[in-house]
């Protein structure tokens, strides 16, 4: 199979190497939005633990995830609800 392009982003100032997502400036803003991230984390902790910072981002980023897709499951059975209800009143 053929492997995704990769290129490298920095994030807290290091060069990580990453599959590319759409094109390089979307790939870019993605990096952009960890490095805010991070920063954020940096503020809060104040001393760096990269193990605990890191498996802080990984949640916040899941958990961002998690509500995206509940959002965008409540929207499809609202969608469900409102195409049975023409449904019906085209009955």
């Amino acid at each position: 199979p053929m492997s995704a392009p990769k290129t490298t982003v920095a994030i807290a100032n290091i060069a990580v190497p990453v599959p590319v997502y759409r094109d390089e400036a979307a790939t870019q803003e993605l990096a952009q939005k960890l490095n805010r991230l991070y920063d954020r984390m940096e503020a809060e902790v104040g001393r760096i633990d990269t193990p605990i910072v890191a498996l802080r981002m990984a949640y916040e980023l899941a958990l961002e995830l998690a509500q995206f897709r509940d959002q965008a499951a409540a929207q499809e059975a609202e969608a469900a609800r409102a195409m049975g209800d023409l449904a019906a009143a085209l009955e």
